[in-house]
């Protein structure tokens, strides 16, 4: 029997409730996923720990800033799902030129679903016996 690996997912949002959604959904859905607050301490833990997906909280200041967090978008090693509250802002312009893909923070579930879908994730998108649109 073939042996999947759970995949993982870092998630960066002030907001303790958007951060613990968020991590709570994909844990749901069988991810590994760790949950930080600040973005400045991103960089040593993408060092250290590979991770099939990044998701960011657009609030951030600087958020390109961070040279790792750069390189994970221009390079596309990773992809980076990021939550915003304007799809029309300089930063989300600025990420979609890099590949980002970007979700309103009002949707992010539905988005992020979908999401996971076009990544090839689809069996870990969904939970068990849920109904479509339940999310």
């Amino acid at each position: 029997m073939k042996q999947v690996h759970s995949p993982s997912a870092l998630v960066i949002a002030q907001a303790d409730s958007l951060r613990f959604s968020v991590v709570e959904f994909l844990k749901a859905r069988g991810w590994i996923v760790h949950g930080m607050r600040r973005i400045e301490h991103a960089p040593s833990i993408l060092q250290s720990l590979a991770y099939d997906l990044i998701i960011i909280d657009s609030k951030f200041p600087c958020l390109f800033n961070a040279e790792l967090l750069r390189n994970a978008i221009e390079r596309q090693t990773v992809p980076v799902f990021l939550i915003t509250n304007s799809l029309s802002s300089d930063l989300a312009e600025e990420a979609t030129e890099h590949g980002v893909f970007l979700a309103r923070e009002w949707t992010w579930d539905r988005d992020l679903s979908y999401f996971l879908g076009c990544l090839g994730f689809a069996h870990f998108g969904s939970i068990p016996g849920a109904i479509p649109g339940d999310l």
